[in-house]
C-alpha cells in the first residue's frame, strides 16, 4: 500500500510524509521539509519535460521523483494558493491537500490537456475554493481577470 499524509507543524509550516508500506510493514517514510515563508523557486526555469517526467515517477510511486517534483513546484503553488485563500494557515491546507491529491492522481496526468505546473495549480485551486467553502468565506474573484493572470503566470514553454 502506498499513501501520502500531510502534517501540519503549528501555525509555521506543513510537511508532507509519503508512507510506503508492504505486507503491513512499514518500509518507507520519506518527510518532505516544510513550506517556509522563505521558500524560494526559480519558476521560470522550471522545465515542463523534467516537470512531466517527475509526475510520471509519482505516477509509478517513486518517491524522489515526487520529492523533486514537489521542491520544483511548491513554492510557486503556496503562492497561488495564499493569493486565493489570503491566510498562510488555510494556503497551507491546500496545498497539503493538493500535494495528496497530485501524488493519488499523477497516474491520470494527461500531457495532451495540460502542461504539469497548469494541471498542479487547478488541483491547488480546487482545493484552495474547497476550503473557502467548508469556511463560508465570500469568495470575490474577478473570473477574467484571474484567469487570466493564472494562465500568464503558469505558462508553459512546452
Amino acid at each position: 500500500m502506498l499513501d501520502l499524509y500531510g502534517r501540519r507543524h503549528g501555525t509555521d509550516s506543513i510537511s508532507i510524509v509519503l508512507i510506503l508500506e508492504y505486507d503491513n510493514l512499514l518500509r518507507l517514510a520519506v518527510l518532505f521539509p516544510p513550506l517556509t515563508r522563505h521558500a524560494v523557486s526559480d519558476a521560470h526555469n522550471l522545465d515542463p519535460q523534467q516537470l512531466r517526467a517527475w509526475l510520471q515517477g509519482a505516477a509509478n510511486r517513486d518517491a524522489a521523483a515526487f520529492r523533486s517534483l514537489y521542491d520544483a513546484t511548491s513554492p510557486k503553488l503556496f503562492g497561488f494558493a495564499l493569493r486565493i485563500l489570503r491566510k498562510r494557515e488555510l494556503a497551507e491546507e491546500a496545498m497539503q491537500e493538493a500535494f495528496v491529491s497530485i501524488w493519488n492522481n499523477a497516474g491520470n496526468y494527461n500531457a495532451q490537456l495540460a502542461a504539469p505546473m497548469t494541471w498542479m495549480a487547478t488541483i491547488v485551486r480546487n482545493k484552495a475554493l474547497d476550503i473557502l467553502r467548508r469556511t463560508d468565506d465570500a469568495v470575490e474573484i474577478d473570473a477574467a481577470q484571474f484567469d487570466s493572470e493564472v494562465l500568464n503566470a503558469f505558462r508553459d514553454p512546452g
